[in-house]
């Protein structure tokens, strides 16, 4: 500020809060740089300067009490500076008579430049250097914006060009950044800001707003209608994995993956949309496939190993011309058996209906389960049958068994001896002793079936 002449108020926070005090023509000092201007000229000199820097600076407080800015007065102050600062680079690249007209057309310039920081591109053309309000863009718009329903058994859209998809994934850039401007403003306002709000922070207005907005939608919109050939030629290939996955499903998931790639898509790296996009379409199929898919989930390594393994047992059913053994296809893949044996067993659960038929016959899987009364009944006889047996034995006997074997309280499960004997107050000898007679007796029991079953089972 120094070198322009001038010298402002040393306390920041106070700045906007006093902008007539700052303004005042006493708070400016003309540094001449050794011209001898008279008095006259010096007067109109200041107030010009001081109603263009006025100008300037309440453009900046109405962009930010619009905006509802609250990131403190740091902020507040570095706009308002930059408010000052092309107030006077108007006054400095002015004619000599300073005119006003000069000084609106640099103010002109400067709004523009800030409006293209901000979105992106230039204020009043696209990305791809056509007009915003052209009759190329009224077509896109009309052909493509909303949304639409895709018929993925009737496809009709040809491919784009290298050039058609570079136009289109750079009229989603502007995009970008606008949606970056409103999640800063709602994480400052800790609530949903209003358009006139968002197209303020934008540096813009609300009609050129709406309308980036649109080409945004219509370009991804026709992106994704002419690269739908290419999703359902992906889900194809996995249709057969996909296991409770139908087509269509898998194809809705390559859609995401298709607008992914819109999202990390760079035209400067001299690839085309659609072979980079094939990553992220696959990508996507495979992950929601794993994620549910299958009966078990699955770890996402495992379905790229099967997916592994089944391109190696194709190439060897190519070049061996019969069907490869699991071992040639262990050796290909470079997988241990566990490894292998594990991904085919969890890969291969598949959910079935009750009521389907069973393969040979006209009954339903139903048919064959057993009713629940019949399960309850059955458990009910066998704990019947295992008190029945234990009460023909000694009390010691009975009560190293029910405590050995956790028959005391229904819950099945072995103790140690030691344990046992300090419950009953034995020794461990003595406690081995009456299980070994109390096993030997129940031998010699026809009744006691159902308990022999029950401890050979522990």
């Amino acid at each position: 500020m120094e070198r322009m002449g001038l010298w402002l108020h040393p306390s920041p926070p106070s700045f906007l809060e006093s902008r007539s005090k700052l303004l005042a023509p006493g708070r400016f000092l003309e540094v001449s740089n050794g011209l001898e201007l008279n008095q006259s000229k010096q007067r109109r000199r200041r107030r010009r300067v001081s109603k263009i820097a006025a100008a300037g600076l309440t453009r900046s407080s109405q962009s930010i009490e619009a905006a509802d800015y609250q990131a403190g007065p740091a902020r507040q102050i570095e706009n308002a500076v930059a408010a000052l600062e092309d107030a006077f680079n108007q006054v400095s690249t002015s004619g000599p008579d300073g005119s006003e007209e000069g000084f609106a057309k640099r103010g002109d310039r400067v709004s523009r430049k800030r409006t293209d920081r901000a979105t992106g591109g230039s204020s009043g053309t696209p990305s791809n250097g056509g007009d915003l309000w052209s009759d190329e863009s009224e077509e896109l718009i009309r052909s493509s914006f909303g949304v639409k329903p895709v018929d993925w058994g009737n496809l009709h859209h040809r491919y784009l060009t290298s050039q058609e998809e570079i136009e289109l994934v750079e009229l989603l850039t502007p995009v970008k950044h606008l949606h970056q401007v409103r999640s800063e403003l709602r994480r400052v306002l800790r609530r949903e800001p209003s358009d006139d709000e968002w197209a303020t922070a934008a540096n813009t207005d609300f009609r050129t707003l709406r309308r980036r907005l649109q080409l945004g939608e219509a370009a991804q919109n026709k992106l994704i209608e002419h690269n739908c050939r290419l999703v359902l030629f992906l889900a194809r290939r996995y249709e057969r994995d996909a296991g409770s996955f139908s087509l269509e499903d898998l194809c809705q998931e390559g859609v995401k993956g298709l607008i992914d790639a819109m999202d990390h898509f760079n035209p400067g790296k001299g690839t085309r949309f659609s072979t980079y996009a094939i990553f992220w379409i696959r990508t996507a199929m495979v992950r929601a496939i794993t994620r549910t898919g299958q009966v078990i989930r699955l770890p996402f390594s495992f379905a790229a190993k099967k997916v592994e393994i089944r391109k190696a047992r194709r190439e060897l059913r190519v070049e061996l011309g019969r069907n490869p053994s699991d071992e040639e296809v262990m050796e290909r893949t470079g997988l241990d058996p566990v490894q292998f044996w594990n991904i085919y067993y969890y890969s291969n659960f598949r959910v079935r209906s009750l009521n389907e038929t069973v393969r040979g016959t006209d009954e339903e899987f139903l048919e064959y389960l057993p009713e629940t009364g019949d399960i309850v009944s059955e458990s009910s006889e066998v704990r019947e049958e295992i008190v029945t047996a234990l009460q023909r034995l000694k009390d010691k006997e009975r009560m190293v068994l029910q405590h050995r074997y956790g028959l005391e309280d229904g819950a099945i499960a072995v103790k140690s001896l030691r344990e046992v004997g300090r419950r009953l107050n034995m020794s461990q000898e003595m406690v081995r002793r009456y299980e070994a007679s109390a096993l030997e007796r129940l031998r010699h029991q026809e009744e006691a079936k159902s308990l022999r079953s029950c401890l050979a089972s522990i």
